[in-house]
């Protein structure tokens, strides 16, 4: 959704819903106790494109935990046209973007079934504003620039890629129809590349 491949995201949503919905994607945030993280960018992004089929996600009845801000952002912000409104929240989400990034991967305190979903190597990219700009621009909403120390850095701007003159390498046909094979869920990325 950051960078722009809004298709890709739409094609990928039910498989998503699924796995919500018969507990698949627990699996990735659970750690070694079986206990669960309350999920954030995941929760962030699934109600995005669940607002915008006008659907709700029931977290708890699948039994997984959520950092309420990325919820109540959804549902008080990302449509909002009150711009004073809209950049409490923005900044809210850009403190929470630095709350929960992880200083380096080999911290375990600051895994990510702990709670640390930005990787060390994310630290700096804004990635959920920019995917609330796409989600927004999407709707034919503007989305208004911040003043905060997150959007000051080297990537504030950072370019987005042009996935349209992305040409296929060699390998990757074979490598996609060999994993289409082990999984044959996965034909539907024939008609993404």
């Amino acid at each position: 959704m950051a960078c722009s491949q809004l298709n890709i995201v739409d094609l990928l949503y039910p498989k998503v819903m699924n796995s919500i919905i018969t507990g698949d994607v627990k699996r990735f945030a659970t750690d070694d106790d079986g206990e669960i993280e309350s999920q954030k960018m995941f929760v962030l992004a699934m109600e995005m494109l669940s607002s915008e089929k006008q659907s709700t996600i029931d977290w708890a009845s699948a039994g997984i935990p959520i950092e309420r801000f990325y919820y109540d952002f959804v549902k008080e912000a990302l449509y909002s046209t009150d711009e004073t409104i809209l950049k409490e929240w923005l900044n809210g989400l850009c403190d929470q973007h630095l709350k929960w990034c992880a200083r380096a991967p080999d911290i375990m305190e600051e895994a990510t079934f702990m709670g640390y979903e930005v990787p060390d190597q994310l630290h700096l990219w804004p990635f959920e504003y920019h995917a609330v700009i796409n989600i927004r621009a999407r709707h034919g909403l503007s989305t208004p620039v911040i003043d905060h120390p997150l959007l000051t850095n080297n990537f504030k701007n950072m370019a987005i890629p042009d996935f349209s003159q992305w040409e296929k390498p060699t390998w990757f046909t074979e490598v996609s129809e060999e994993l289409i094979r082990i999984n044959p869920d996965l034909a539907f990325t024939r008609d993404l590349f």
